[in-house]
């Protein structure tokens, strides 16, 4: 990364994190008390699950986010093609410059060998070129500047669970933090930094909340379909009544294709095992089925 880069990348963490310890601290000053304090049993208990389930969502949230940040979104190595040798690979691309297929044969979603012309490498299907990071990405979805970072095929499901773990968190911090102040008006209305205190950290998580929860919705249409939101937006999709190319068949089979097939428990990690790195990427980086000059340019 460039300096500015890391910078950049730097100062973004540290205002999420900064927002999130904001929120914990407010929330655990307030309700921390009534823990021991608070007149009956059932309201002492009722602050430690709030206070308890607060902290896990803040510290799930800081964990999604900084595996979003650090991990690498996945590139394409620098000696891969989708042909059986070096030798065809570089002949195919001298022809590929010299006679690119049609603009209609580029867009009718059959199987292509794929060009970058900034990187001067072959690509799989579903990668893309990133401007910021200067590579392709497998299965690029997108550079999100919260993260700094690509969201690409390995990061992805860290990106959407930073996105649903932050909308949880969120969501429990406007409502503890508007419950408190209601309570500390009535009580004590005098109590001027108090009050400001909770009214900017209930403001800070709603903002996040509305933010995030529009983004979570329009992510998991997406990963029901098995589609980028680069693809989502491409001017070329298949006719209506054709199938996207890249659904497995179910909504559930496209949401294991993101957040792996281990169950409930490895869906809620952000962090891929290497048996699902690898096959993530064995799938990514699948060759193109003998045939595609025949089908592509003739």
């Amino acid at each position: 990364l460039s300096p500015s880069l890391k910078k950049k990348k730097q100062i973004m963490v540290l205002v999420v994190l900064g927002v999130v310890v904001l929120s914990v601290v407010t929330i655990c000053s307030t309700w921390g008390p009534r823990i021991s304090k608070a007149p009956t049993t059932a309201e002492r208990l009722g602050s430690a699950v709030a206070v308890a389930a607060l902290v896990a969502g803040a510290l799930l949230c800081c964990w999604s986010y900084l595996a979003a940040v650090t991990t690498k979104p996945g590139g394409v190595p620098v000696d891969w093609h989708p042909f059986e040798t070096p030798e065809e690979a570089e002949a195919e691309r001298l022809e590929l410059e010299r006679n690119p297929p049609p603009a209609d044969r580029r867009h009718s979603g059959l199987p292509r060998p794929r060009f970058c012309k900034k990187c001067r490498r072959w690509k799989p299907e579903r990668a893309h070129h990133c401007s910021v990071s200067g590579s392709c990405v497998l299965r690029m979805d997108h550079y999100c500047v919260w993260v700094v970072n690509t969201v690409g095929l390995l990061n992805y499901k860290a990106f959407l669970l930073f996105l649903f773990y932050t909308s949880v968190a969120s969501v429990l911090g406007v409502s503890l933090a508007g419950v408190a102040l209601a309570r500390t008006l009535r009580s004590d209305p005098d109590a001027g930094g108090k009050i400001t205190l909770l009214l900017a950290t209930a403001v800070l998580d709603a903002a996040f909340g509305l933010a995030v929860l529009g983004f979570l919705g329009m992510h998991f249409g997406l990963v029901a379909k098995n589609m980028t939101t680069i693809e989502a937006y491409e001017k070329s999709h298949p006719p209506p009544g054709t199938p996207w190319p890249y659904s497995l068949g179910s909504r559930r089979a496209n949401f294991r294709a993101v957040f792996g097939q281990g169950g409930l428990r490895r869906w809620l990690s952000p962090r891929y095992s290497e048996e699902e790195r690898r096959q993530l990427l064995a799938g990514a980086l699948a060759k193109l089925p003998r045939g595609w000059r025949e089908e592509m340019l003739v």
